[in-house]
């Protein structure tokens, strides 16, 4: 949970924007030059396109991001009390139109974990976990320490590959998946 409590969102307020409106996901800044960069290289192949990723930085490049953006998003973090308010919201919502909330806790590289432990916030990452749990059906896939023990699974710290990804959507998705089970719990 890398917002922390000095950032102001609204999450209610974004999710029945989006649920009254959904036309306005798909015309939000950050959504529009994603999908324009994605359907540009999809149309020409062009790796002049993929040149400015950062996920194609040398290691020791992608290192120091990596120790950067834990700073940034760790350094002055406080549990941010408003969005459990705001979960509530939805959740109050949701249940009163019979909608199912499920969330998908997908795994961070270790050195977040190490990092987290370093600047006394790994109870923090429990209590965001125990959070989310309470609000519906919970994937923890963070809990997959095979996964989070090897860099290479991870395109920086936060956000896994596309192989990766392709697994753990075909892990939750699954049907005859016995690890769909294990990883799935409920708490009211």
């Amino acid at each position: 949970m890398n917002y922390n409590s000095a950032r102001d969102y609204d999450l209610f307020h974004f999710a029945m924007d989006y649920q009254d409106r959904p036309y306005e996901y798909f015309t939000s800044k950050e959504i529009f030059f994603d999908s324009y960069a994605n359907l540009a290289y999809a149309l020409t192949k062009n790796p002049a396109l993929l040149q400015g990723s950062y996920e194609y930085l040398p290691s020791d490049e992608m290192e120091k991001l990596a120790q950067f953006r834990l700073n940034l998003f760790f350094k002055k973090y406080t549990y941010p009390e408003k969005f459990r308010a705001e979960f509530l919201k939805i959740k109050k919502y949701c249940d009163a139109k019979g909608i199912e909330l499920n969330f998908i806790l997908f795994p961070v590289y270790k050195g977040v974990d190490e990092h987290l432990e370093k600047v006394g916030l790994a109870k923090m990452k429990a209590r965001f976990k125990q959070d989310i749990k309470s609000y519906g059906k919970t994937y923890d896939l963070d809990q997959l320490s095979e996964i989070k023990q090897n860099r290479e699974n991870f395109i920086d710290y936060f956000h896994p590959n596309q192989v990766m990804i392709d697994s753990l959507t075909r892990m939750i998705w699954s049907k005859n998946s016995k690890t769909n089970i294990l990883i799935s719990c409920r708490q009211n």
